[in-house]
């Protein structure tokens, strides 16, 4: 897979901006998956989501939150999906970022 190619580059090359893009991808990509899972994908995004916000990256770190929310919804998690996208609806106002 392409995305886990990236990811193995960034951190060889250490391009943690780049790294933290790789993740939420990586998350993305299982999300739609449709995998019964939810563990990888929340890996990921969780992942992504710590690396965004060590370089403070806001506009992944809420595409972060917005994945998250998204997985938990399809896994009928509504308590944690209302929770990561009303974090990513907030933060993406406080940019003057379209959800």
């Amino acid at each position: 897979m392409l995305a886990a190619r990236a990811l193995s580059l960034t951190r060889e090359w250490g391009l943690g901006g780049w790294e933290a893009y790789a993740l939420c991808l990586l998350g993305e990509v299982e999300t739609s998956s449709g995998s019964s899972e939810v563990e990888e994908a929340e890996g990921y995004y969780r992942a992504a989501l710590a690396r965004s916000q060590e370089l403070g990256l806001r506009p992944l770190e809420a595409g972060c939150h917005l994945g998250l929310g998204l997985l938990y919804r399809q896994h009928h998690r509504d308590r944690e999906a209302r929770e990561h996208q009303t974090i990513a609806t907030t933060m993406c106002h406080e940019m003057n970022m379209r959800v």
